[in-house]
């Protein structure tokens, strides 16, 4: 089954799967579907949910940020960025943990989508996440919007 039609297939079937991400080997990256209720238009471009009328992609990883989860997120980064899109929104509302692999993934973005002329930015930023990111002072490097929307504002 082809990357497309493992996408296909995760949008179609009807509860906690929709919204997956092109691979099944990717656990915890997850499309924001709410996006389609805050904004006119919206498209999916290989795993990164689009945002078209402000061409924002918006990415959502889940649970974990870790050494095991942060590099299919730093790939995910990546593709998005080479597939055009270099401003990027990263939701971390349903991060419940963050290590140093996790915020070395966020960097990397960071300096992907400004190489390519874009920004990274971070939004729904849960209580620890944010100590870490105070602890680290990486909080003063991503900038911090208290949603995806307040995020996608004034590039």
């Amino acid at each position: 089954m082809s990357a497309q039609d493992r996408s296909q297939a995760a949008v179609e079937m009807p509860h906690e799967h929709q919204g997956r991400h092109r691979a099944d080997g990717r656990p915890g990256l997850f499309r924001r579907p709410d996006v389609l209720h805050t904004v006119p238009a919206y498209a999916d471009l290989g795993g990164g949910a689009l945002m078209t009328e402000t061409s924002t992609a918006v990415l959502q990883p889940t649970w974990r940020l870790n050494m095991v989860a942060a590099p299919a997120f730093k790939n995910l980064v990546e593709e998005t960025v080479a597939s055009g899109q270099s401003r990027i929104v990263v939701d971390l509302g349903q991060v419940t943990f963050i290590d140093s692999s996790g915020l070395g993934a966020l960097i990397s973005g960071l300096k992907a989508t400004r190489q390519a002329g874009g920004d990274l930015r971070i939004a729904d930023v849960p209580e620890q996440v944010m100590t870490v990111l105070r602890l680290t002072n990486l909080d003063r490097v991503l900038r911090v919007h208290p949603t995806v929307v307040d995020a996608s504002r004034e590039w």
